[in-house]
């Protein structure tokens, strides 16, 4: 049961906004870095916070959509099977509780309750996701591509006055949230069987995939773009030649690999292989915001 529990959190996930964290707060932003024991208390508890938040939304979504993950990945459904409904809604309220209680001392260490009143609106939003987001056109995407592009201004908070890790955070959170975006709705067509039984109003259910489909793709012109601008910034400031490699080979040739991917799916396993594509995308983008510390 503990194994099943430790896969229902998604670890991988979880680890990837640790380091999401890491590579922005002592990347780009390595001058706010932590400089005493206080600070990395608090950084490291407003990171505990968001994965804590994360597992415990993770575990209430499994509950909930345990019908619809017998259709769309019966090899992964544990609620009922390895663990029981009651110790799932468990798990859930212990992550989330330990969540909210991590970000009220660390918003009181920093003289401010915005972590703490954050951290509530995103466990209730985490926790309507399914039964009352999920269900509706666009709503469970936007939810969750804007609790990823958080991830960067929650790493770097409250340093965000400096202009230039300002900048930089935004362009990483912009991009972030539209790759984040496309890949919801590729995991949506990929999902479209399970959740067109349990009648979820998801792009795909109610306008069909080729719809949904350039939905995807138009998010990912956005991210493009957004990396592209950066890119032309970069160039006009005069930034070293490594700065412009690195956008131009880790952002831009990345996502334009997924727009390819996303363009030539034409089956469930081609749709999961673009979401795989997607998230290696991004993953590689967040490795550029360590490595920029570097050039």
């Amino acid at each position: 049961m503990t194994q099943a529990l430790f896969k229902m959190s998604r670890p991988n996930n979880l680890l990837m906004i640790v380091f999401a964290m890491f590579a922005f707060r002592f990347g780009f932003a390595h001058t706010a870095a932590p400089a005493d024991f206080t600070q990395w208390m608090q950084f490291l508890g407003m990171m505990m916070t968001i994965v804590l938040l994360t597992a415990g939304g993770n575990f209430i979504n499994d509950y909930f959509d345990v019908r619809v993950d017998r259709i769309n990945k019966p090899n992964a459904v544990y609620v009922e099977t390895k663990v029981k409904r009651r110790v799932v809604i468990l798990a859930h309220i212990i992550t989330t509780t330990l969540g909210i209680l991590i970000s009220f001392f660390v918003g009181k260490s920093m003289h401010s309750y915005l972590p703490f009143v954050v951290a509530i609106a995103v466990s209730i939003a985490l926790g309507l996701y399914t039964p009352f987001f999920k269900k509706r056109v666009l709503s469970g995407n936007l939810l969750v591509s804007l609790c990823i592009g958080m991830i960067p201004l929650w790493s770097v908070w409250p340093q965000l006055s400096n202009l230039h890790i300002g900048f930089w955070t935004l362009v990483f959170s912009v991009f972030a949230f539209s790759v984040n975006f496309s890949r919801e709705i590729v995991k949506d067509i990929e999902d479209a069987d399970g959740d067109a039984a349990e009648n979820y109003k998801t792009l795909p259910v109610v306008m069909g995939t080729q719809t949904a489909r350039i939905y995807a793709l138009l998010f990912l012109f956005a991210a493009l773009i957004t990396a592209g601008v950066t890119l032309f910034i970069a160039a006009t400031q005069q930034h070293s030649l490594g700065t412009l490699y690195l956008i131009g080979m880790g952002m831009c040739l990345p996502l334009t690999i997924a727009l390819f991917a996303v363009f030539m799916a034409n089956s469930k396993e081609g749709f999961h292989k673009a979401s795989l594509i997607l998230k290696i995308a991004m993953a590689v983008g967040i490795t550029c915001g360590f490595v920029l510390r570097f050039v």
